[in-house]
């Protein structure tokens, strides 16, 4: 699917357009030998910087409406060496008997960012186990510079309770950006423990991930500083009453250059345990919700699956790959089209319909522009696929 932000009003935060296209996919694996694996779905999207502008201090913000069951008695939590935000139930069944809830023993669900947008270069292999962007990040300490990719950077949530103005849904575009920097809309930044601002039981520092029990083992998300009261913060610990919440898991920043793509790669991992007593089913929910996100995790970092076979995204999975400043004219075309590259190497070209069939192939030996013959393809649209060993870049055209 394809969605970008230029077709309709921007209802939801009422900015101007920035020129983001997002290719996205969802794909899952048929995979018995691992049941954590066999029940995740995937996700992929391709964001595509479509307007001249190169955007710094960019950040991606994943929302979700975390209705687990019953909306109303929820929990959320993160978990930052997992690179996940989560919700569990916050008492032991979940609803009243309705036929929209669990019951007993209900499930935690997860939104795990498995690789996010890559680390703006910086020339060199920014090492692993480092109390920094390498806590959830990929591609840290493999030997190859500048591909380090981004985990989740921050977590942040909203209620729809009015009592609290600061933690209500952000409607402006400056409320909407300090929401994924983790400010509270009235510009103050989230504090570590109670509900994360001074008037409701903080007591700080300044910190980037929104209960996070005892996932942040370095303190990352402080800055590298001890909390100035109990490390161990969840909903739970502070007795939140259980209610509707909605949550953003964050990677960021970096810097969007125009005309860019960056990808991001992210799971929807859940976990249930129907064995548990009753009484602590929620919970122990939450531990076999952790061990999958480990299995995925750890398939996805090794780029194969508990059954043996690659991630479908295994083509860019562990290289940055730039893309070809490719060019078409004329466009529309009657004959020929004309391919600039800008590179003197050798290309693999492929023409599609927009059925996705192969309808014209071919290969092009130290060629930085080139015609390729049209004539006899009926009229309409086709996409061209310019690829290297280690580069790709497809553009549309019209034949007419």
């Amino acid at each position: 699917f394809i969605f970008n932000d230029a077709g309709i009003p921007n209802t939801e935060s009422s900015g101007t357009p920035l020129g983001i296209e997002v290719h996205g996919m969802a794909y899952a694996f048929l995979c018995y030998k691992s049941p954590a694996f066999n029940k995740t779905i995937f996700m992929n999207y391709k964001i595509y910087n479509r307007s001249n502008r190169d955007y710094h201090d960019t950040y991606l913000g994943l929302f979700s409406d975390l209705d687990l069951g019953d909306p109303n008695d929820d929990y959320i939590g993160s978990d930052v060496q997992r690179g996940s935000m989560y919700v569990y139930n916050g008492k032991p069944t979940d609803g009243n008997g309705t036929i929209d809830a669990y019951g007993s023993n209900p499930p935690a669900q997860s939104l795990t960012i498995l690789g996010g947008p890559y680390k703006d270069a910086d020339g060199i292999d920014n090492p692993d186990g480092q109390c920094d962007y390498s806590v959830n990040g990929l591609n840290f300490g493999n030997g190859i510079q500048d591909d380090e990719r981004l985990g989740m950077t921050r977590f942040t949530y909203f209620t729809n309770y009015s009592g609290t103005t600061m933690m209500t849904p952000p409607h402006t575009p400056r409320q909407h950006y300090m929401f994924l920097q983790g400010f509270w809309s009235d510009t103050t930044h989230m504090l570590y423990g109670g509900y994360g601002h001074d008037t409701l039981g903080a007591y700080g520092p300044e910190c980037r991930f929104m209960y996070p029990g005892d996932s942040d083992t370095c303190n990352w998300g402080t800055n590298g500083q001890s909390p100035n009261g109990p490390e161990y913060w969840t909903e739970e610990s502070v007795e939140a009453t259980p209610f509707d919440k909605k949550a953003i898991a964050v990677t960021g920043p970096f810097t969007f250059e125009a005309g860019g793509m960056e990808e991001l790669d992210f799971a929807f991992v859940y976990g249930r345990d129907t064995n548990a007593p009753d009484s602590i089913g929620h919970l122990a929910s939450v531990e076999k919700m952790k061990a999958n996100i480990d299995t995925v995790r750890e398939s996805f970092i090794n780029n194969v699956t508990p059954c043996g076979t690659p991630f479908i995204t295994s083509s860019r999975h562990n290289v940055h790959r730039p893309e070809i400043d490719l060019s078409i004219y004329p466009n529309p075309a009657m004959d020929h089209i004309t391919v600039q590259t800008g590179k003197n190497e050798d290309f693999q070209c492929r023409i599609y319909d927009m059925f996705g069939r192969i309808v014209k192939h071919k290969n092009m030996q130290q060629k930085a522009e080139f015609d390729l013959n049209i004539g006899d393809l009926a009229e309409g649209i086709y996409i061209l696929r310019v690829n290297t060993e280690d580069t790709e870049a497809t553009h549309k055209f019209i034949k007419q």
